[in-house]
C-alpha cells in the first residue's frame, strides 16, 4: 500500500502519514519513487497500538490487549 492509500485508512493529513513512516514501526521500502508499506507489517502494527484508528471502524490493539492490562483492569485486580 502506499503512504497516501494508508493515511486514508487512518484519517491522516500528509504531515502525519509520513511522520509515522519515518518512524519505522512498520515496514517501508522505495519502489519506483514511491514508499510502499508492507501490508502484513502495517497490520502487525496496528493490532499492537491504540493511538491510531481506521476509518473502516476496524478495532485497533487487538495484539496489545491480549496481553497487558488497561490501568481501569488493574485497578480492579488490586481491589481498587
Amino acid at each position: 500500500m502506499t503512504v497516501p492509500e494508508m493515511g486514508k485508512l487512518l484519517g491522516l493529513k500528509k504531515t502525519d502519514r509520513y511522520w509515522l513512516v519515518h518512524k519505522n514501526g512498520f515496514e517501508s521500502k522505495e519502489i519506483a519513487g514511491k514508499i510502499r508499506i508492507n501490508i502484513a507489517s502495517f497490520e502487525k502494527w496496528y493490532a499492537n497500538q491504540i493511538k491510531y484508528h481506521k476509518v473502516t471502524g476496524e478495532e485497533s490493539g487487538k495484539e496489545l490487549k491480549s496481553w497487558s492490562y488497561s490501568v481501569k483492569e488493574v485497578a480492579d485486580l488490586l481491589g481498587g
